[in-house]
């Protein structure tokens, strides 16, 4: 964890490489790849979070970590 955190943020497209080792297991290498799309990198939510209220948004934080499917549904787009 230390060497991942100690790395810089890889630029899209980009991989570090982590080596990590587990009892028993041995020495092993992840490679972790920053995807090339970065859309979502730079998304305002400030609409989101005026428009619903904290317990909102923690509810729909809590379906997208159990995978569940969100729709958001809304007269405006703003």
């Amino acid at each position: 964890m230390r060497s991942l955190m100690e790395s810089p943020f890889p630029a899209p497209g980009k991989t570090i490489r982590v080596k990590t080792f587990l009892p028993g297991a041995g020495n092993e290498v992840i490679e972790l790849r920053r995807p090339m799309d970065s859309r979502l990198e730079h998304v305002d939510f400030e609409c989101l979070f005026r428009c619903l209220s904290i317990r909102q948004i923690i509810r729909i934080f809590a379906s997208l970590l159990l995978e569940r499917r969100v729709i958001f549904v809304a007269e405006k787009l703003r």
